[in-house]
């Protein structure tokens, strides 16, 4: 190759190095549409949405509101991440992130307050009454309408817990803590019911060392809780180990002096221990 014909492959390098610089600058330089169509929990389109998206860090806020047919698009929007915020009278208020890239359209329902109200309630009630599976589908249900919503990514880690899911479990209870720092410091209550239920569980089975095991880890996590130190009480006495499991049964007898129940028990474990 001569020297002319170097410099003029050169150039030509030079000018596809360029071409793509320009095209790599409009690529991510491009403004993308996000169109979104919110309506209610039965599909019907929600007219008068008030939305606002948020560029995630910043106060560069766009506010659109929904049309008859319930959508709003937001226009120029630049790549990045997030906060899309939806309200209407009526209807429990939606947050969620969204990452943006390029021109996409989302569909989002909102649930009246009463509706929400009611399945919350349901899902609350399951997890007092420990009936964990079927409180899942409903909670899983509420977080596809609202999946930045601290209080259902909590009970979600409850439910997990007393499905002995622990590694669900305890990342629902930290999501929950992120988005609401409320949540901080409830994040025990979410393993403690893991440890109540495998105690109980294993006490059913008869697998009394697990049972010691299971409620030994709750009394640590929560020194006030007199079920632990109750179901502790049960795994040592079935298990002979009446010293400990006196001990125990005092211990919860200190938190709840008027329970029968534990009166009860104390005075079997003083008879047995005295044969």
């Amino acid at each position: 190759m001569n020297v002319a014909e170097r410099v003029a492959d050169t150039k030509s390098i030079r000018g596809w190095l360029l071409l793509g610089s320009l095209l790599l600058f409009v690529q991510v330089g491009a403004a993308a549409t996000l169109q979104c169509k919110f309506s209610d929990d039965e599909g019907k389109p929600l007219k008068n949405v008030e939305a606002r998206l948020t560029l995630t860090g910043t106060e560069q806020h766009q506010f659109e509101r929904s049309g008859k047919n319930g959508e709003a698009g937001f226009h120029d929007v630049k790549a990045g991440e997030y906060e899309l915020m939806a309200q209407l009278k009526g209807y429990v208020t939606l947050k969620r992130e969204i990452e943006i890239v390029a021109d996409q359209s989302i569909e989002q329902t909102l649930m009246s307050e009463k509706a929400f109200d009611r399945l919350d309630e349901e899902v609350r009630g399951a997890i007092r009454n420990e009936q964990f599976s079927s409180a899942l589908p409903t909670v899983q249900k509420l977080l596809i309408s609202y999946p930045q919503d601290a209080a259902l990514h909590f009970n979600l880690g409850l439910i997990y817990a007393g499905l002995q899911q622990q590694d669900k479990a305890t990342a629902e209870a930290e999501k929950a803590a992120k988005l609401d720092a409320e949540f901080a410091e409830k994040g025990k209550l979410v393993q403690g019911t893991y440890w109540r239920e495998r105690g109980q569980n294993a006490l059913k089975k008869e697998d009394f060392a697990i049972a010691a095991e299971a409620f030994e880890n709750w009394t640590k996590l929560d020194a006030t809780s007199d079920q632990a130190f109750y179901g502790l009480a049960l795994a040592y006495g079935h298990q002979g180990k009446y010293p400990q499991a006196l001990a125990a049964v005092d211990k919860a007898l200190q938190l709840a002096p008027q329970n029968e129940s534990y009166q009860k028990v104390k005075q079997i474990l003083q008879t047995n221990a005295s044969q």
